[in-house]
């Protein structure tokens, strides 16, 4: 039966061919199942016996379902053509059978001719023996199986390593046993010194040294052993090596028949060692007639070499005397490195990072850390991948050097790439060796000088991911710690300035960008100038133009940036300096591909090109920005007066001005507050539909419309400063974070409408800015502005815009706690609005007056006004303004008790809020609703929850409000608890909030809590002073609250003060009349009763403060 033919590769990676083409094996794991079956071709391999030779004793649970997938994988790769009639991988009664001619294979085809050469010896033909073993050691490629682990491969890996030893060392006994003395010495040289503990190569090698007139080097050889020996394992050298050194030193080896055969080159220095006995009579033999002068060595070599004196195994470069730093990084270098028993192949560590970042002073200090454990060699090559001096080295002049330092003279190196490679790795193959490749520039750079078995450590340094790279472990760097740059700086200036000038130290770090090489740069800088104090150093780096000042000698900066830089394509390099006119901190694919006006996949094609050589950061998924130092580089390459620059800045403006508009036209549905329609770009725009898409794509993209919109303040783009103001608007209404970036922005867009004449659009800017002024809290501030707007809108007869201002003049008015001066704002809105028709701000007029009739404790007209809002909700499709009427009629139903309507009110403003983001000031403050009304319900647990999201919301908008609520809800769970001590420490912090922003409602509140607790632990006195304190607050403000606060305080005093009778008595009834009086009512009986039952019942309060 005809079987498909494929030819397999063992020795080196493993590899499968037909028809001088090879075919895809797919991820190693399923390499080692076709190796598995590989080794019992044409027998059934049960699955269990697969699983226990690729995975060993401690398979994965799924590892049967992955036998199974890899073999449906391979039986497909190894079809000849879908209409195979005889697959090559069959499913047998007992196992899996892989069908195929074994002699194909070249692991096979080495046994063969090994074992022919071995016949061929002992029938003294050495010519056959020779050319036999000739053949075998050609088809040696590398370490077998490379790349692949398991105990199967392990061990015939294992087994035909030792038949590839001894096929060495049977070639070296052929050529002199047949008088190629010089020729062997050639060989063995190398050998020995990567095989230090194998006996038989030091026997040979002292035999063809003797017989090529070199007695004493002979002699080196064995002291050599001696010492080796001892030092690693403490034994003497074999029998067979002492009595040959014993016979040289006496000169009792009979010489050849042909005369002393000298080579044309010396021997290295460095022996290894060797046991084949009783070769000194067939070496004296002479050289059978017609012998072969096959030249070629182990491992694959073509060329014939003589050794030379090597020089020094350990080239490293001196360690660096001031490391600082990278504790977890040396940590992990230096930490799980196996023993070269369990390692399965060569350890590759890849260290990359940003140039300057420090990934060359880590290499080395790791390196001088490791040398102890690789003794054999310690070599280092600058590659030069990112040099702008100077061009990458070639793989051939790399190997070229490699080889030269492992004993290799010049004229034996072989001239083409594949031939150099894979001298390398024989030469490097069992010594124990560590290799520092510095400064790689790409993949193709350092793939031929890898070495191929488990005895070598690699470190590898590049400004590039070598993501295509197989390594054992990559280590992304990154810049220093401030702790750590600061103990760089300290260790370098090392003068009484650093402890003088603490604060200056550290501003001169974070303006170093934290990067090691600006450190070294700037306080080396600063040492060579003992008089000049640090903060003249920072002073300099805080302008525009630091990176001049980030150069010392041949070192920069800019200088390594530039290399860094001069390695992109040009797309890259245009992509990189037109992302440098970016005024934000950050980016997406989209203002990308605005800036360079291509399309989405090329433009992030090119910043995970970026990312990969470490000129962008990527900060979250598909959000990208620069480093600090790089950021400044970028920006020196273009100019927005360039006309690519220009061009540039006019899309990312036109991108960013639109991507807003549509976002915030999907988010507020008053008409009115939309600018008129914009042109689409001409680049992508992301399609953003829902509300919690919207509104995440402006809390993410917030900073940067502020920067965009600041950038347009310049004369070429002034009228877009308006229009952004105007759409940034909007995010403050959904609850984003203001900053006074965002006030400065309306500040500035106001002042371009006044200077315009452009009266109209100043009104509305004005309104605008009134409001996001009311949201920093600048209360005062946002009044005038306020008030301007409203004289502005009257003399344009601008119902709509003087109905705005009137409307928000009412939202500062409620924050200050003046509660007739808001009524009135509102009213004057509400009649605005009317009188417009614009039921929008009807309705949010009304709402406005139901929440302070609210707070007033007038809760029928609340609730009157609030419904007439919502039902303008509904009419308009305004969600915001009917969730938070909803919420504001929740408010009036717990005042009055009823805690299942208030509920009900705030399931149904949940419903309303479902389908928009959950980070707006509605869905922050229905957290605080929500869980006072839980706590009232005695529904502990879930309150607390709600809570404590508002109180996450509230740092992460900084709003101080919702803070202070957040922390008088846990608290009072605390008091219901009896955590009496945790319920004061909430409430502190509320109060503190409260009295710190300016909020007299809130303040009341944290000072009544506080006494509530202070009274429930029986701190009557405490609890009487801030009680005393909320009821002036409360009396001042008009608020309900007063007449509740006011029984507390006499049920202290008429209980405790009893005894002084009447006098004391009268003057607190006078005192109670005089709080009534704010409030235009009389304290009853009832409500001295429940004050006094109050002073027995430690319950008590908390149904007076319901």
């Amino acid at each position: 039966m005809a079987h498909t033919q494929i030819r397999y590769g063992v020795l080196g990676s493993f590899t499968a061919r037909r028809d001088d083409c090879e075919i895809e094996l797919g991820p190693a794991k399923q390499q080692a199942v076709l190796a598995a079956l590989m080794l019992e071709m044409n027998r059934p391999v049960t699955v269990n016996a697969i699983i226990d030779g690729v995975w060993g004793e401690h398979p994965p649970g799924d590892a049967r379902n992955g036998v199974q997938t890899y073999v449906s994988r391979l039986r497909r790769a190894l079809a000849p053509c879908r209409k195979a009639t005889e697959p090559a991988l069959v499913w047998a009664e007992t196992g899996y059978v892989l069908h195929g001619d074994p002699t194909l294979s070249d692991h096979v085809a080495f046994d063969r001719l090994l074992a022919t050469a071995e016949r061929c010896r002992r029938d003294s033909d050495l010519a056959a023996a020779a050319t036999h073993t000739d053949a075998a050691l050609a088809l040696w490629r590398g370490e077998p199986f490379s790349g692949l682990a398991g105990p199967i491969i392990e061990a015939e890996r294992r087994r035909l390593q030792e038949r590839y030893l001894t096929a060495l060392e049977h070639r070296a006994a052929i050529k002199l046993a047949r008088g190629q003395h010089a020729e062997a010495v050639a060989e063995l040289a190398p050998l020995v010194t990567s095989y230090p503990l194998q006996e038989r190569f030091r026997t040979l090698l002292m035999l063809g040294l003797y017989h090529c007139g070199r007695q004493a080097e002979a002699l080196l050889v064995f002291q050599d052993a001696q010492r080796h020996l001892a030092d690693e394992i403490g034994i003497e050298p074999g029998r067979e090596l002492r009595e040959l050194h014993r016979r040289i030193l006496r000169d009792e080896i009979e010489p050849p028949l042909g005369g002393v055969s000298t080579p044309t080159g010396r021997h290295e220095s460095l022996y290894s060692t060797t046991d084949f006995a009783g070769l000194e009579q067939e070496a004296a033999r002479p050289a059978a007639e017609g012998a072969s002068t096959l030249g070629e060595s182990g491992g694959g070599d073509k060329t014939e070499f003589q050794p030379e004196v090597l020089p020094s195994r350990n080239q490293l470069p001196g360690d660096i005397a001031d490391f600082t730093g990278r504790t977890g990084e040396m940590d992990r270098l230096l930490a799980d490195i196996p023993p070269e028993a369990a390692r399965p192949t060569v350890l590759i560590e890849a260290i990359d990072g940003m140039a300057g970042v420090g990934k060359t002073t880590l290499a080395i200090h790791a390196a001088h850390q490791l040398s102890g454990r690789f003794p054999d060699a310690q070599l280092y090559i600058d590659l030069h991948g990112h040099a702008a001096e100077s061009a990458p080295v070639e793989p051939m002049v790399a190997l070229d050097r490699l080889l030269r330092a492992v004993g290799v003279p010049s004229e034996s190196i072989p001239p083409d790439l594949d031939a150099r490679a894979a001298m390398w790795r024989t030469r490097i193959a069992a010594r124990s060796a560590l290799l520092v490749l510095d400064n790689v520039a790409d993949v193709d750079q350092v793939r031929p000088l890898l070495p191929g078995t488990a005895s070598c450590l690699v470190l590898i340094t590049s400004r590039r991911r070598l993501v295509d790279l197989e390594v054992s472990r990559t280590l992304s760097l990154d810049v220093f710690s401030r702790e750590d740059a600061t103990a760089l700086f300290t260790t370098i200036v090392h003068d009484e300035r650093v402890a003088a000038e603490p604060e200056a130290v550290q501003e001169t770090v974070r303006l170093c960008g934290y990067l090691p090489l600006a450190i070294r740069i700037a306080a080396g800088r600063l040492r060579a100038r003992p008089v000049w104090p640090i903060d003249r150093l920072a002073e300099r780096l805080r302008h525009p133009s630091r990176l001049e000042h980030l150069s010392a000698g041949s070192r920069s900066v800019a200088a390594a940036l530039t290399a860094s830089f001069q390695d992109l394509s040009i797309d890259q390099q245009r992509v990189f300096r037109l992302l440098g006119l970016h005024p934000g901190r950050d980016f997406d694919t989209y203002a990308t591909a605005a800036l360079a006006d291509i399309g989405i996949d090329a433009a992030e094609q090119i910043l995970e090109a970026l990312v990969d050589v470490h000129l962008l950061e990527q900060v979250v998924s598909e959000r990208y920005r620069f480093h600090s130092l790089v950021r400044d580089y970028a920006a020196t390459l273009s100019e927005p007066s360039d006309l690519d620059g220009d061009a540039a800045l006019t899309r990312l403006f036109d991108y960013y001005r639109y991507a807003a508009w549509a976002v915030g036209t999907r988010i507020l549905p008053d008409r009115t507050f939309r600018v008129a329609d914009l042109p689409r770009p001409t680049t992508p725009v992301p399609a953003l539909v829902t509300h919690h898409e919207c509104v995440t794509w402006l809390h993410s993209e917030r900073l940067n419309l502020l920067a965009i919109a600041r950038e347009a303040t310049k004369a070429r783009w002034s009228g877009y400063t308006r229009l952004f103001s105007e759409i940034l608007w909007w995010p403050y209404v959904t609850g984003l974070r203001c900053s006074d970036d965002a006030i400065t922005l309306h500040f500035d867009a106001v002042e371009v409408a006044r200077s315009s004449g452009q009266h109209a659009e100043e009104c509305r800017l004005l309104v605008n800015l009134g409001y996001t002024l009311w949201r920093m809290r600048h209360c005062q501030q946002a009044l005038v502005v306020l008030n301007d707007a409203v004289g502005l809108a009257h003399g344009m007869r601008d119902h709509a815009n003087a109905a705005r201002a009137m409307h928000h003049s009412g939202l500062v008015y409620f924050r200050l706690a003046r509660y007739r001066d808001a009524l009135m704002g509102y009213h004057q809105a509400l009649s605005l609005s009317r009188s417009s028709g614009n039921r929008y701000m009807e309705g949010y007029a009304l709402q406005g007056l139901g929440q302070v009739h609210e707070r007033m404790g007038h809760c029928e007209d609340a609730v009157d006004y609030l419904r007439q809002a919502v039902d303008i909700a509904d009419e308009t499709g305004d969600p915001y303004l009917r969730a938070s009427a909803l919420m504001r009629i929740s408010d009036a139903d717990m005042r009055v008790d009823r805690y299942n309507d208030a509920l009900a009110h705030l399931e149904d403003a949940r419903k309303t809020l479902t389908p928009m983001s959950p980070n707006t000031l509605f869905h922050n403050y229905f957290s605080i609703r929500i869980g006072n009304t839980y706590c009232q319900l005695k529904q502990y647990e879930t309150a607390v929850e709600n809570f404590r999201v508002a109180l996450a919301r509230a740092e992460r908008s900084n709003d101080l409000i919702l803070k202070c609520c957040a922390y008088l809800g846990i608290g009072d769970i605390h008091r219901r608890q009896g955590h009496y001590r945790e319920a004061l420490a909430h409430y502190e912090r509320a109060l503190h909030i409260a009295y710190a922003s300016g909020s007299p409602y809130e303040e009341m509140l944290a000072y009544d809590a506080i006494a509530t607790v202070s009274y429930c632990s029986a701190h009557f006195s405490v609890a009487r002073k801030h009680w005393k304190t909320a009821l002036t607050i409360a009396a001042g403000l008009g608020l309900p609250e007063t007449r509740r606060i006011a029984d507390h305080v006499a049920g202290i005093d008429s209980t405790f003060l009893a005894a002084t009778a009447t006098q004391a008595a009268e003057a607190h009834s006078a005192e109670f009349r005089r709080a009534a009086g704010l409030i235009r009512c009389d304290l009853s009986p009832s409500s001295r009763a429940t004050a006094m039952a109050a002073m027995v019942d430690p319950k008590g309060p908390d149904r007076l403060r319901a």
